[in-house]
């Protein structure tokens, strides 16, 4: 976990971040040096970072693939989970079953690949 002295929340690209790591209440800390091969991933959840909600243009695209069995029942339980979220009344856990529930039973060369297209895209 990255984390900064004066923002404990995690965050990778916060300068002055620490990587964290260590068993069970013990933490050791070394500082974080990116070098080329580092791989950073970007989620973006309201807009600030990507153009969309990452996790909603994953359910679009997970639908386009034809990985939804019922794409409409889908989207509309999304669009009803994101209306909850909007009011700050969702359901962490409905909304993850909707997001996830394409990909329950995929092994994962499938879902490295299926990644792999969506970021391409």
């Amino acid at each position: 976990v990255l984390t900064n002295s004066r923002n404990p929340s995690p965050h990778p690209m916060v300068k002055g971040c620490r990587w964290t790591k260590g068993v069970e209440g013990e933490k050791a800390e070394v500082p974080f040096v990116p070098s080329e091969d580092t791989v950073y991933a970007v989620f973006d959840l309201d807009d600030t970072l990507l153009r969309g909600d990452s996790a909603l243009l994953w359910s679009e695209f997970v639908c386009r693939e034809g990985l939804v069995p019922n794409k409409d029942q889908y989207l509309k339980r999304e669009a009803e989970l994101f209306a909850q979220y909007a009011k700050g009344q969702m359901d962490m856990d409905d909304y993850m079953t909707n997001w996830l529930s394409p990909l329950k039973g995929m092994d994962r060369d499938t879902l490295a690949t299926h990644m792999s297209t969506f970021i391409d895209k």
